[in-house]
């Protein structure tokens, strides 16, 4: 794992109502969707926050899915940390092989369990 970048620094939350979640269902999905307002061959950290209201998350996973625009060099990755954007808190490491792979989508992390029970607030820095 990468030291955290210092700046700059990306705050993205949503709110997630759960009264409104289908029991029916083993699994509901809830996905925010994170773009680079930077182009600048800089890193950058995103804080991704999930606020959950009107109950918990039970058991929360992980699922990270990315455009695969500039991968080529070994240096081009994202890093999925979780609790914390500290190194040591590296739960995942996105890279490809290609750029200008605009549309291509590549799965990096599938329901990587998260190991909270019964959470009201999901946090997860992303470094790119």
């Amino acid at each position: 794992p990468t030291p955290g970048p210092t700046a700059p620094f990306y705050p993205v939350t949503k709110t997630f109502d759960l009264a409104k979640a289908d029991t029916t269902k083993l699994l509901n999905n809830y996905m925010i969707n994170v773009q680079s307002p930077v182009d600048d061959y800089i890193d950058a950290i995103f804080n991704v926050t999930w606020n959950f209201v009107n109950g918990a998350c039970q058991n929360p996973y992980l699922s990270v899915v990315f455009e695969e625009i500039d991968h080529a060099q070994s240096d081009e990755y994202l890093e999925v940390r979780y609790p914390s954007f500290n190194a040591y808190d590296a739960i995942g490491r996105c890279d490809g092989s290609l750029d200008n792979n605009c549309g291509h989508w590549e799965q990096c992390m599938t329901y990587y369990d998260l190991a909270l029970m019964n959470i009201s607030s999901i946090e997860n820095q992303i470094k790119i």
